[in-house]
């Protein structure tokens, strides 16, 4: 279990063979940073999560991701659409700080992460976090910064978790009509 970067390009997911990105700056709560739009055009698979009992479709040729990094900030958003624009989730990562510099922004995972769906909003990977602290792969102050930084997460999904998901079909739909081409791997 390493400590793992992450990419607005999702450079790092091999089952993505080609994909379509548009990028552009954004402010937002005060923040600046990055939003794009990830169309996923050729996988070598599905990728599939399981939500409880269900097993959920999160990636797929057709689908899209729309992705969210503030400077400044501790989590990371990732909204996930299937192949006919439909949402399926939001998937949240507790980061260690995103970097928002140049055209590809990025984030070291840490570990908690939180999901908002049909069903609610959930906090995930909770021993994932446990274990990498026993095992030395974060310090203490990183720890208590990603609980700390975590709680709060949770606690503004919870409370606002339909306005942020109207927010983000809006930014999709938004995404979408930009003509530019975007760039394709």
């Amino acid at each position: 279990m390493l400590t793992q970067k992450r990419h607005l390009s999702r450079d790092e997911f091999a089952f993505i063979l080609k994909k379509q990105l548009k990028t552009e700056d954004i402010s937002l709560f005060g923040r600046r940073g990055k939003i794009s739009l990830l169309k996923i055009l050729q996988v070598t698979s599905p990728l599939f999560v399981f939500r409880g009992e269900r097993k959920i479709k999160i990636a797929d040729a057709g689908y899209s991701w729309l992705q969210i990094a503030l400077a400044g900030e501790y989590f990371w958003l990732t909204a996930m659409f299937d192949e006919r624009n439909g949402f399926l989730e939001l998937y949240v990562d507790m980061t260690d700080g995103n970097e928002v510099e140049g055209d590809d922004a990025s984030f070291t995972d840490r570990y908690l992460d939180f999901v908002v769906n049909e069903e609610g909003v959930e906090a995930l990977d909770q021993d994932e976090l446990e274990y990498a602290f026993l095992k030395g792969l974060l310090s203490k102050e990183e720890y208590e910064r990603t609980v700390r930084e975590g709680e709060k997460v949770f606690s503004f999904l919870k409370e606002n978790s339909d306005e942020i998901v109207r927010f983000l079909k809006r930014e999709y739909e938004r995404m979408k009509e930009i003509d530019n081409g975007g760039k394709e791997k």
